[in-house]
């Protein structure tokens, strides 16, 4: 299992609770919309179509979009007129921010989205101030996560734990990803798919 490594007091309470965030992550995850060709063939700069949008049709994932933090209804209104943002953008590039005319939301605005935090956009990293540990400390802290949790890998990813399975090999958690088609996807990931990831506990008021 990684490691929870420190502890440390957050500077925000969360505005949702548990239930509250588990519930929007599976909203996330099971959003029915709809894509036309035209939607599909919108360019914005260099961005990139999710891969498991394949033509038009029915969806029921929001897609990964790196620098986007919309939740599902914000990205339905946005991908229609007047505003015709793109269907995601799975071409994450470091130190190039969103591209302004996309729609969907990166690993990080997932998680911003569930917990119930309004704008700015937060990173990875901004997202320490809404939990109870964080890396650097010294102190090394048993325990476990809950629902609604986060996973971090600093500086590069993070994901919404869900729960345990009774064996102990891995997580079910919900992430907005590269992975599984560039979009949010719920699932189980086992240990060894979390090298160097940290717990981070929310700071949740229930």
């Amino acid at each position: 299992m990684p490691e929870n490594v420190g502890l440390a007091a957050a500077l925000t309470t969360i505005p949702n609770t548990r239930a509250q965030a588990t519930a929007k992550a599976q909203s996330f995850y099971n959003y029915q919309w709809t894509a036309t060709a035209e939607m599909i063939s919108r360019a914005c700069g260099d961005s990139l179509l999710p891969s498991y949008i394949t033509g038009a049709g029915t969806y029921f994932e929001i897609p990964y979009c790196w620098g986007a933090f919309d939740e599902p209804g914000a990205y339905v209104l946005r991908i229609n007129a007047p505003y015709n943002y793109t269907l995601g953008d799975a071409h994450g590039v470091v130190g190039v921010s969103w591209r302004g005319c996309t729609a969907g939301a990166d690993c990080s605005g997932f998680i911003q989205q569930c917990w119930g935090i309004g704008p700015p956009k937060q990173d990875t990293e901004t997202l320490l101030e809404w939990v109870t540990n964080a890396p650097g400390q010294s102190q090394n802290v048993g325990g476990t996560l809950y629902p609604g949790d986060m996973w971090r890998l600093p500086n590069t990813h993070v994901r919404l734990h869900y729960s345990y399975p009774g064996d102990g090999t891995g997580d079910y958690m919900y992430e907005s990803s590269i992975d599984w088609g560039e979009r949010v996807w719920f699932a189980f990931r086992p240990w060894a798919d979390y090298p160097n990831y940290l717990w981070c506990l929310g700071n949740f008021l229930s």
